[in-house]
């Protein structure tokens, strides 16, 4: 019996504009095909190193709003975490050349959406695929609108390519650059003063008063901002527009968290689902991420959580066996450490 292709069939126009079928298979070949000319373009017309670092550092350092927003700051598991943006991200895939990278929605399980970037260096024949999840649930576990949920899958598309492409241009070649944009952003004693009122204003227009920035930099007014303190100010700025967290976020209003705080009792987390102390599966795996947490650097601990849109006063509620789980996956536990303590 010949093979049956007829669930692996597709359409395309032919002559006259009628259908005409085109297997699977057929498609496989001419995408191998495509990728295969990429690659012998790549190989003949190699990339220069010295051109790439002239091109990304002009068009980061282009003014100083470009150069502003070419690196972040989020507050994660109460560190200030900074690295390169999405903009110098892109920036650095423009200019390395030579390169293929897509996004794509892979997942909505009702709670978390999850987005996969792919960056493939057709030159050197390296491709990475980097996955982020971002809550689509408000803090009563009511789901996000329509509207919101693209939105949030867009930041959350928009991170997971900037984590492949940093993960395929080597960042010894960003590094300088990435420092420059920063100094560039920051200006000095004599700029201070302006941009210090700019940035103020820019997040007052966000609803963030000037008392919420002083909290967040740890100083007593915003006289007493400082060139350090504005660098992360422009960071959060930037992780904001760019989804990574919200206002309230990275902005916690004192009187806020204060009432939380002397309504919740003592040992129970803010905000926090009621723990089921009858389900003892989920007690075990928390359990295990706190054994965990004592073998990895802060960087890891924060990013597993950030990775599932969680903090750690709420992972003292979580009974979400798939969240645990996704933690324990990000802190190296693997699947033997799924199943119960260490």
């Amino acid at each position: 019996m010949g093979y049956d292709d007829r669930e692996e069939r597709g359409t395309q126009e032919g002559d006259g504009g009628q259908p005409q079928q085109v297997t699977t298979s057929a498609l496989s070949v001419l995408e191998r095909a495509q990728l295969d000319v990429q690659i012998s373009t790549a190989k003949a017309y190699p990339r220069s190193i010295k051109k790439f670092k002239e091109e990304a550092r002009a068009m980061a350092l282009l003014d100083e709003e470009t150069a502003a927003s070419c690196f972040y700051a989020v507050p994660r598991d109460g560190k200030m975490i900074e690295g390169p943006s999405v903009r110098l991200g892109e920036i650095v895939a423009s200019s390395w050349g030579n390169i293929k990278f897509g996004t794509r929605i892979i997942g909505d399980d009702g709670r978390f959406i999850t987005a996969q970037a792919v960056c493939h260096d057709l030159e050197k024949n390296v491709a990475i695929s980097c996955e982020v999840k971002r809550r689509i649930t408000n803090k009563s576990g009511r789901r996000y609108s329509e509207d919101m949920i693209q939105v949030t899958g867009n930041a959350a598309a928009s991170i997971a390519l900037r984590n492949a492409v940093f993960r395929v241009v080597p960042f010894a070649y960003v590094k300088p650059i990435y420092e420059e944009c920063r100094r560039a952003a920051v200006g000095d004693v004599k700029t201070l003063g302006t941009r210090r009122a700019n940035m103020v204003a820019a997040f007052l227009k966000m609803g963030v008063t000037p008392e919420r920035i002083c909290v967040a930099v740890g100083k007593p007014a915003v006289d007493d901002i400082t060139l350090d303190d504005l660098a992360t100010l422009l960071g959060l700025f930037n992780a904001i527009k760019e989804g990574a967290v919200t206002p309230e976020e990275a902005f916690p209003d004192p009187a806020v968290s204060a009432r939380e705080e002397a309504a919740t009792p003592a040992g129970v987390a803010p905000n926090a689902a009621p723990a089921n102390t009858l389900n003892p599966d989920a007690a075990a795996k928390r359990k295990t991420i706190r054994d965990l947490k004592l073998k990895v650097h802060g960087d890891v601990w924060a990013k597993a959580l950030a990775g599932v849109g969680m903090t750690p006063l709420e992972l003292g509620g979580c009974d979400d066996l798939p969240t645990l789980d996704a933690i324990i996956e990000a802190l190296g536990g693997g699947a033997n450490a799924k199943g119960g303590a260490a």
